[in-house]
């Protein structure tokens, strides 16, 4: 596999190969190197692009979701 056209530029791209290599779930284990390691699932880019949204735990009642479907936009045809 080619990783970089100009060898003087491997050890500017070599952690980031190894994040890679480190943060793959493997098939033998079903998880990360990373996760086996720390305990914990890694933050990748594509975490801090993913939309989140803002949502209550508390129960709610009839009323409240209700009053918090009326509140959604209707799709126009």
């Amino acid at each position: 596999m080619r990783s970089c056209d100009n060898p003087l530029k491997w050890p500017t791209r070599f952690h980031h190969t190894l994040w890679a290599e480190r943060v793959t779930i493997r098939a033998a284990t079903g998880y990360s190197p990373f996760y086996l390691a720390t305990g914990y699932q890694p933050c990748l880019p594509i975490d801090a692009l993913q939309l989140t949204f803002a949502w209550d735990v508390r129960p709610m009642s009839h009323t409240d979701l209700v009053a918090g479907r009326a509140r959604l936009p209707v799709p126009s045809s």
